[in-house]
Order: C-alpha cells, then structure tokens, then sequence
C-alpha cells in the first residue's frame, strides 16, 4: 500500500493521478495543486452508472465528469479525463470543455491540456466559505437556543 499522494511526471510536467471517483472530492485535487500538480489527469471506469440501452443510465455518467470542471475552476489547473464508457474530455482552467466525446462511443482523443500557474484563493486556504457558512449556522442556532432561553427566565 503506498503512502501519501505522489505526483506523476513525464515530459517535465507534474500531473495529478485522480482515480475514478477521488475526483468528486476537491481536497485531493487542492492537495495535488498545492504539491506542484500543473494537470489534473482523471482515469475512470464509469460503467456501472449505466449501460448502452438509455433506461439503464443514471444522472451520475453527466455528473461525473462535470465534476473535473469544478476542479479545473477552484484550482485553475488543467484536465484531461479518460473514461472508458465516455466522457472523456479536456478542461482549461476556467471550466471550459474541449475535444469531449460521446457515451458508448469508442474514440482517441489528442490535444493540448492548457494550464496555469495560478494559486487559487481556494487553493491556498481550502473551502472557508462552505465550512465558514456552516459555522455561522451554528452559531445562529446555539445564540437562539441561548436567547429563548434568557426570554423566558430562571
């Protein structure tokens, strides 16, 4: 079992080895950022959210990979994503598809991953927005336990 979270490199560029469904959570890729990653590269078997016939499909063959596009964003990075049912597809780091293909559709893709060396205000201080709203929420809801209960006295 290997340890900690290795970068691949080839050609003099570090990518970020996400598989399969490590690319739904944004910790992974905002620590690969962080250790240098210039590309997000996601490898995945996404068949088992669904077959060829339509009514065997899930939600989850469109979802999957929308959520490289989000990575891309939060740490304006490139991605290139291999799925072997589809979609595989390449991302600039604003979120912008390219070379995408089709579900169920055999096809060879080859194209330049456009990147940056940007840092990220997300990047560099992860999600304070999510786990600051999640905080305030709390503190609302213990401060109107506290006043209910000052209202109503001893």
């Amino acid at each position: 079992m290997g340890k900690g979270w290795p970068l691949a490199r080839a050609g003099g560029t570090a990518f970020a080895p996400l598989i399969c469904y490590e690319s739904t959570y944004p910790e992974g890729a905002r620590h690969f950022r962080l250790a240098g990653a210039e590309v997000l590269l996601n490898i995945t078997n996404d068949s088992w959210y669904g077959r060829e016939p339509w009514w065997s499909r899930t939600t989850a063959l469109w979802q999957h990979p929308a959520h490289m596009v989000m990575r891309a964003i939060e740490n304006r990075v490139g991605v290139a994503r291999a799925a072997n049912t589809g979609i595989s597809l390449f991302v600039d780091p604003v979120g912008r598809v390219y070379d995408a293909t089709h579900l169920f559709q055999p096809a060879v893709e080859a194209d330049d991953v456009y990147t940056t060396d940007i840092v990220t205000f997300y990047t560099r201080y992860g999600d304070l927005t999510g786990n600051g709203a999640a905080t305030a929420a709390l503190v609302l809801v213990l401060a109107s336990f506290w006043l209910e209960r000052r209202r109503r006295g001893p």
